[in-house]
C-alpha cells in the first residue's frame, strides 16, 4: 500500500534538510516533490532524522562462526550493506572460492557484495581479467612488507581491468602504504589510498568508487526503503564527525521492514541479496 513519510529530517550530504518521501510498491516512488495534494496513508516523522544506513567491510569468517548474531552487530553499527573480502590464492581457485562464499550467504540477512582478498604475491593479469569478468569490483592486497613492487606486470594489470575500473585496496601497516600509494598512482589504477578496516562506515566518495552508489547509500526515487532513524535532539551526533551516531539510533527500515528497535534486531526471512556492481567508479 503506498504511504507517504512526511515532515522528516533528512541527513545527507553533510546536512539536514527537510523533506517528505512517497513510497509505493515498497520503494521510493519520489521524494523532494509537493505531497499536500496526495491522498495516501501518511507517517508522520517530525521530529525526526533518517540517514542512509551504512556500508562497511565484513568478516566472512565471523559469520560462519557466529551467525544471525554477527549479521545484529553489524546492524547495530548502522550496516545494513556488508562488503565480505573472500581470500584467494590464484585465479583457478576463484569460481570455485565464490560459489562456495555465495552457498554460505544464502540466509544472510542483509545486503552484501563479494571482494576478493589475494597475497601481493598473487596479483597478476589473467586473475585481475576473471576478477573483470565476474563483476568483482574490490580487490583487496595483503602486504607483510617484504614486498618488490616492481615485479608486478603493471601494464598488463591496467589492460585487464580496462574498461571495469576495478579497485585495488591494500591491506598492510604505515610503511607499505606509502610505497603502495606512490605505485598505484604511477599506474593510473583505481585504487584506495588506505588500508581495509573492518565495520567502520565507508565514505559516500569510496562507495562512489567501488560503485556501490547510488545503490546504495542514498535515499533515492527507485531505491530501497532503507534507512536509519535518530531523534532530532540527537543531530549533533550527526553534525560532528568526532562523534558516533550508532548507539542513538531508535530504529532501522531495511527494504520497508523494521529491523531494529533501540537494540533490539530481528531479521525478515530471506530479506538479505547480493549486489552486483555492473559499472565501478559510473559517478565519480
Amino acid at each position: 500500500m503506498p504511504y507517504i513519510i512526511e515532515k522528516i529530517m533528512l541527513y545527507e550530504n553533510e546536512q539536514i534538510k527537510h523533506c517528505d518521501l512517497v513510497v509505493k510498491n515498497n520503494v521510493i516512488y519520489s521524494r523532494d516533490i509537493s505531497v499536500r495534494q496526495m491522498k495516501f496513508i501518511r507517517l508522520n516523522m517530525d521530529k525526526h532524522i533518517i540517514i542512509a544506513t551504512e556500508s562497511v567491510f565484513g568478516n566472512l569468517e565471523q559469520w560462519r562462526r557466529e551467525g544471525l548474531e554477527y549479521a545484529k552487530k553489524m546492524v547495530l553499527i548502522g550496516a545494513t550493506t556488508i562488503i565480505f573480502p573472500v581470500d584467494v590464492k590464484s585465479e583457478w581457485q576463484l569460481k570455485a572460492t565464490f560459489q562456495k562464499a555465495r552457498e554460505e550467504l544464502v540466509s544472510f540477512p542483509l545486503d552484501y557484495v563479494l571482494a576478493i582478498r589475494i597475497p601481493f604475491s598473487s596479483l597478476n593479469p589473467k586473475l585481475i581479467r576473471l576478477c573483470r569478468l565476474l563483476h568483482i569490483p574490490i580487490c583487496v592486497v595483503m602486504m607483510n612488507g617484504q614486498e618488490n613492487f616492481r615485479s608486478i606486470m603493471w601494464k598488463e594489470i591496467r589492460e585487464a581491468v580496462f574498461p571495469y575500473k576495478l579497485v585495488f585496496i591494500p591491506q598492510c601497516d604505515g610503511k607499505n602504504l606509502i610505497e603502495w600509494n606512490q605505485f598505484m598512482n604511477n599506474e593510473w589504477l583505481s585504487f584506495h589510498d588506505k588500508s581495509l578496516i573492518e565495520a567502520t562506515g565507508i565514505s559516500k566518495s569510496f562507495l562512489k568508487k567501488i560503485g556501490i552508489y547510488p545503490h546504495k547509500g542514498i535515499l533515492r526515487s527507485g531505491g530501497d526503503v532503507t534507512y536509519n532513524v535518530l531523534q532530532e535532539s540527537d543531530k549533533e551526533y550527526l553534525l560532528n564527525e568526532d562523534l558516533i551516531y550508532y548507539d542513538k539510533i531508535e530504529y532501522t527500515v531495511f527494504k520497508n521492514n523494521v529491523i531494529r528497535v533501540g537494540k533490539e534486531v530481528v531479521f525478515t526471512k530471506n530479506a538479505g541479496e547480493e549486489l552486483v556492481i555492473k559499472v565501478p567508479g559510473f559517478f565519480l
